[in-house]
């Protein structure tokens, strides 16, 4: 007897792998966190790892990084929003240059600037707006890394790095 598709190898060879690319796929896609569990976290940012901060309240996100006279390389703060969307950063009583960089839900750096200390950071004139709705921002040294837009940040623990 003939099979009813000459071919029907090619056709599970195409199921096999196109069940793959659905289960890998599905793997790629960042899984809820829960913030509140941790302090501090370990994450690799363009080929960097990085101890930062959690900040997932609205006084630890207002308070930030500020009153701190430096910061240790490979170290920051990541900033973590209830929802998407435009966020403001000001940098009142920071005495520290930092690079902010911004990230949408996907973990997915959309923007990246440069936080300069102020003439009086007891009263700040500037402010640093998200350009498109971020979900989550990083503080580091000013001038650290560069951050392509699109890159990806991979949380690689929840503890500090080498902990």
């Amino acid at each position: 007897m003939l099979p009813l598709y000459p071919n029907m190898s090619s056709v599970y060879s195409f199921l096999g792998v196109l069940g793959l690319v659905l289960i890998l796929g599905g793997c790629a896609k960042p899984i809820a966190y829960n913030w509140r569990d941790n302090s501090k976290i370990c994450a690799r940012l363009s080929g960097k790892n990085y101890t930062l901060e959690v900040a997932h309240t609205p006084a630890a996100r207002s308070k930030g990084l500020s009153k701190r006279s430096h910061l240790t390389a490979n170290t920051g703060m990541i900033f973590v929003f209830d929802k998407p969307s435009t966020h403001r950063f000001w940098m009142k009583d920071t005495f520290i240059p930092l690079e902010l960089i911004w990230f949408d839900t996907n973990y997915s750096a959309i923007a990246q600037q440069t936080l300069m200390v102020e003439n009086d950071p007891t009263n700040p004139q500037n402010n640093y707006e998200s350009p498109q709705p971020a979900q989550y921002a990083i503080e580091i040294n000013a001038d650290e890394l560069e951050v392509p837009t699109g890159t990806l940040l991979n949380i690689t623990s929840n503890k500090e790095c080498g902990a």
